[in-house]
């Protein structure tokens, strides 16, 4: 079960977190850079000896011959092989790379960073809950406003709060500590897909760490959500939520058998009703919801039932300054097209092409309940989760006997 290291990030006293985090680290650290410019890595380099001077450390950096030489040279050592550069996740060539690192060290502690510089806390919490908590995952709470991450809102925190049982807010990493064995078994896992041509994959973390049994923890952060280069959203989206749905496949006999228990926040209340005008984003979320319902019929009735369909259609006429997605018709509508993956019940890009307008149609039911109050929006994330919660046994019903409902 996920838990959350208090607010490790924002303690006030950081100097007194540094003598915590010295002495937690009872086993050798390695610290893995991502490639950054010159000027950039050498900050960073400066971040990771700042937060951990009397450690017993390596730091794992690309291009070492463009370092300039110093007395902290002899701690940083080269990746064996290139790692990934996209910078606003990890892929699986980060998780090779790092691995090959910690054997080459023997290090048992490994910090995986991201496009970013590292902030010192940042560093320092992430050893400490890899050392006090003996966890073999660690992974920050990201900061966000009320329209940030809206596909990990709608889709990865829920299916992963659901299905793993795991209370981890945002389950992509883009910075993570892992133990050597948490480690091995991602690069394991890692090297079946470079070996099938899917070198820049995406792996899930919280998923390989619960399928084995091991512990994962996450702690409060500062930092923020990655912004990512790539700027064509329907194959970001196509991307991301193809490998969650990969993943969902894979790990069936593993989801089907876990059980969570839910923390204690208001996520049974009621959705909220803005009384505000919708900004010109929802009107046009709305607006191609429509289109998609009059284009999309025919393919959406080959993956959802009629139950599911009769709302969509009820849903579609509703003008924009009242729409409203149910969060219990979203979950349904996921765990339909996780099946319909499953059986390959159409091309899987059409798939995830169909799905695409309806999660904007959640998107704009968010934003406009959510009418720009983070708290507020929070509240709608875990009213969404514990829909999925609540409907799991429904996706179970239908894993198991798809027969039961042929469209």
């Amino acid at each position: 079960m996920a838990t959350s290291i208090g607010n490790d990030i924002s303690n006030t006293d950081p100097e007194g977190e540094r003598e915590l985090s010295q002495a937690a680290l009872s086993s050798d650290l390695l610290v893995c850079l991502p490639p950054m410019v010159r000027e950039t890595r050498e900050h960073a380099t400066a971040a990771v000896l700042a937060a951990f001077p009397t450690a017993s450390l390596r730091i794992a950096v690309t291009e070492l011959d463009t370092l300039s030489a110093d007395p902290t040279q002899s701690l940083l050592v080269p990746y064996e092989e290139a790692r990934n550069q996209t910078g606003w996740a990890l892929h699986v060539t980060d998780y090779l790379a790092a691995a090959t690192v910690a054997r080459k060290y023997d290090k048992q502690h490994v910090l995986l960073l991201g496009s970013d510089a590292p902030s010192e806390l940042l560093l320092q919490s992430l050893a400490r809950g890899l050392t006090q908590s003996h966890a073999d995952v660690v992974m920050p709470r990201l900061q966000t406003s009320a329209t940030d991450g809206l596909v990990n809102s709608a889709l990865l925190y829920p299916m992963t709060r659901a299905l793993l049982g795991q209370d981890i807010r945002f389950p992509l990493p883009h910075n993570i500590g892992l133990s050597r064995r948490a480690l091995e078994r991602l690069a394991s896992e890692a090297q079946r897909e470079v070996s099938a041509g899917r070198s820049d994959s995406l792996l899930w973390p919280v998923s390989v760490a619960t399928a084995a049994g091991y512990s994962v923890r996450q702690l409060d952060s500062n930092e923020h959500l990655p912004v990512p280069a790539v700027t064509d959203f329907n194959r970001l989206f196509a991307e991301v939520i193809g490998s969650l749905l990969a993943d969902t496949e894979a790990r069936a006999i593993n989801w089907q058998r876990s059980r969570y228990v839910a923390p204690a926040h208001s996520a049974g209340e009621p959705l909220a009703t803005s009384a505000q005008d919708p900004d010109a984003d929802v009107v046009s979320m709305v607006e191609g919801f429509r289109v998609a319902y009059a284009n999309l019929l025919p393919i959406w009735s080959l993956v959802l039932p009629p139950q599911s369909l009769l709302a969509l259609k009820k849903l579609a006429p509703v003008p924009p300054q009242a729409f409203l997605f149910p969060p219990e018709l979203w979950a349904r509508v996921v765990y339909d097209f996780a099946l319909a993956f499953h059986l390959r019940t159409i091309n899987r890009n059409h798939l995830l092409g169909a799905l695409t307008p309806l999660y904007l149609a959640w998107a704009a039911s968010h934003i406009r309940c959510a009418a720009g109050d983070a708290t507020e929006a929070e509240r709608l994330v875990h009213a969404t989760a514990a829909a999925f919660e609540a409907e799991k046994p429904y996706f179970v019903s239908r894993w198991r006997w798809p027969d039961r409902f042929n469209p």
